[in-house]
């Protein structure tokens, strides 16, 4: 988000209303993030929009928590509408952005390309528009669940892995140097798509990895590459409890899936979704009160 008029939402809500809450809000909004308050009952979410802030879109944003909260039958949230300095945000955020160390992987800005410790992994991304940076929690857990298959040389049957929701593709790359996988990389927002293959060819992973836009497990090119060795997926509790179905469905026999953006008192539905299904628990990484769990395919 660059210099100019910025404005910021937010509310605080019931934790089991934070995920619709934040689904409806994603929509208007061009930034969003969801965080505890004081424990893991109560969320935060807040928005940030840049641009002219009308009487239609502030009527939308009441409108969509509104709508949420009679849907989860809880009493509509104050929402908060505020505007922020005038101030760069992409740069602040680049200028604050420290190497991440996790595993074997190296995780830097294109501000940081110097003192890459020698054998690691080292992958380059800027913040963007698109979620994944490598500072979150949850894709912290991700990577490194995926130094563990790395270092346990883990090969799937099925020789496709899927990055599903894949934001700026840093699981991709990241499984594509670790591990060799050929990885299809897929989100349904257009941005985050453009946002990944520039990653891609900047860590030198677009001949590995192919980034797609497409609506989760019914996208084409999704259903052509099926079965995967490996399914990787950091989006959020209740879109991974949906689609358990077909993402056990899609994953071969002794295949892996790692599931994140889900909060600790999350993890035990995320999880209940996928073990009928036949997934069976193979490890749960806790990081800063979220989880990644990473689970099997017998």
């Amino acid at each position: 988000m660059s210099a100019g008029a910025v404005w910021k939402v937010e509310c605080v809500v019931p934790a089991a209303a934070a995920d619709s809450v934040a689904g409806a809000l994603a929509d208007i909004v061009d930034a969003l993030a969801v965080f505890e308050v004081g424990g893991p009952r109560t969320m935060r979410v807040r928005g940030y929009g840049g641009g002219s802030l009308d009487a239609a879109t502030e009527c939308a944003l009441n409108a969509a928590v509104a709508a949420c909260a009679q849907q989860a039958g809880i009493e509509t949230p104050a929402v908060h509408i505020v505007w922020l300095p005038a101030i760069d945000w992409l740069a602040e955020n680049q200028a604050s952005f420290a190497p991440i160390s996790v595993g074997r992987f190296w995780v830097h800005d294109s501000a940081h390309r110097a003192g890459i410790p020698p054998g690691s992994v080292a992958i380059e991304v800027d913040a963007a528009t698109a979620f994944g940076t490598g500072e979150h929690a949850t894709t912290k857990g991700c990577l490194a669940a995926i130094d563990r298959l790395a270092r346990l040389r883990w090969r799937g049957l099925a020789p496709a892995t899927l990055d599903m929701g894949c934001g700026t593709a840093i699981l991709s790359i990241a499984a594509a140097h670790a591990l060799g996988a050929r990885v299809l990389a897929v989100d349904i927002d257009a941005d985050s798509v453009r946002v990944a293959r520039t990653n891609l060819r900047i860590n030198r992973a677009d001949g590995r990895v192919r980034a797609v836009a497409g609506d989760g497990y019914r996208t084409p090119a999704v259903r052509k590459n099926v079965p995967y060795g490996l399914i990787l997926a950091n989006v959020l509790a209740g879109p991974l409890i949906r689609m358990a179905g077909p993402c056990a469905a899609m994953l071969a026999p002794g295949g892996i899936a790692v599931l994140s953006g889900l909060l600790d008192h999350q993890a035990q539905a995320v999880f209940a979704a996928h073990r009928a299904r036949g997934l069976v628990l193979a490890g749960s990484d806790s990081r800063e009160g979220w989880t990644t769990l990473t689970l099997r395919k017998p």
